[in-house]
């Protein structure tokens, strides 16, 4: 299960590379503003965000918050998600701000409002305190009083509130599908969803609702059909059984491609306009290419030096470790696995990108 998982998460994490490069509309990226790229990006914003949401949502569920450790998890994912998302996100605005050939200068005020990409790293840690929250109080605590959450995070992503500041409006947005990735991992029968009459049920329900629906997906997010929508996509892909070994090493290193690709998809793209290279053929495999293999340079190089990685790829803050108090409480046999169980939920995009199992 946890190969099918990281091939869905390196999977994200190509669709999100592809954005970035194609571009969010004619006037960021390679600036596709018509043609299949642009239609096949746009519909795919059914799958990406949702995607990571819900994959978020389940990992979490895998490592929930304890009782009374609610301070620590907060803290946990601050390091986790909050130093990136400054240092990174410092970068990415000077790099807007001072680079040649950029599509748009910064003009986001820093943190209060998204920076760019990083708005999810920002929504998900918020979610993650309401989450904190909602497990005080037991409100996800059995499957009926999950079902009055996700009803409630419905209610309020349809409402279409939502306002700039600290991305809340991605909070709104994404709390569904992370509030799916809880439930269906606590309370979910995935031997149910695998079966094949289930599977049909799903790719026609999919299949009605984008027939029957006209809206542009990259802009109306917050509807009812895009909930449904996005909500059965991202079921058939976790009922799947796909797996790949290529997707599951891009998986691995999920969170540092998603803060770090955005710097080499558009660093692809200036070198090579600037050498007159226009044709879509080479910018976009390059791109792409640029957006995978960079960052995973960057984790390579950060991820032994104890400090940067904290701050760069939220490994969490080094800690003074009591050596008396490790030896007593380690174990004299570590069972089969364990290790490479703990290096799973040690890194990864934020439980999607937030706690190696955004």
């Amino acid at each position: 299960m946890r190969g099918r998982l990281e091939t869905l998460r390196g999977g994200a994490c190509l669709l999100l590379v592809l954005y970035h490069v194609i571009g969010m509309d004619g006037s960021s990226g390679l600036r596709i503003g018509e043609g299949w790229l642009r239609i096949a990006s746009d519909w795919l914003a059914l799958v990406r965000m949702p995607l990571f949401a819900f994959l978020a949502g389940w990992f979490y569920a895998e490592r929930p918050v304890l009782a009374g450790q609610a301070g620590a998890f907060i803290q946990g994912k601050a390091e986790r998600l909050l130093l990136p998302l400054v240092t990174v996100g410092t970068l990415y605005l000077i790099a807007q701000a001072v680079a040649p050939g950029v599509n748009h200068r910064a003009t986001a005020i820093p943190f209060l409002m998204p920076v760019a990409h990083l708005w999810f790293i920002q929504a998900l840690f918020i979610i993650f305190v309401v989450v904190a929250a909602a497990e005080r109080g037991g409100l996800l605590r059995d499957l009926n009083r999950w079902y009055v959450a996700m009803a409630v995070a419905a209610t309020v992503y349809l409402s279409g509130v939502t306002t700039p500041w600290l991305a809340i409006g991605g909070v709104l947005y994404l709390l569904p599908y992370v509030l799916l990735g809880i439930g269906l991992r606590r309370f979910g029968d995935m031997r149910r969803l695998q079966d094949p009459a289930c599977m049909i049920v799903l790719m026609s329900a999919a299949w009605a609702l984008a027939a029957a629906s006209s809206a542009d997906f990259n802009e109306e997010r917050r509807t009812a059909a895009y909930l449904a929508l996005a909500t059965c996509l991202v079921l058939l892909a976790l009922a799947s059984r796909w797996r790949s070994e290529l997707l599951i090493r891009v998986g691995g290193s999920s969170y540092a491609i998603f803060l770090f690709h955005a710097f080499f998809t558009a660093g692809s793209r200036i070198v090579l306009e600037r050498a007159g290279v226009s044709s879509l053929a080479i910018l976009v495999p390059a791109g792409m290419l640029s957006g995978v293999l960079g960052p995973l340079l960057v984790h390579r190089y950060f991820k032994n030096k104890t400090v940067a990685a904290a701050l760069f790829l939220g490994t969490g803050w080094p800690r003074a470790v009591d050596t008396r108090t490790a030896e007593r409480f380690r174990p004299a046999v570590l069972p089969a696995g364990t290790e490479t169980v703990q290096a799973t939920a040690a890194s990864g995009i934020s439980n999607s990108l937030a706690s190696r199992r955004t």
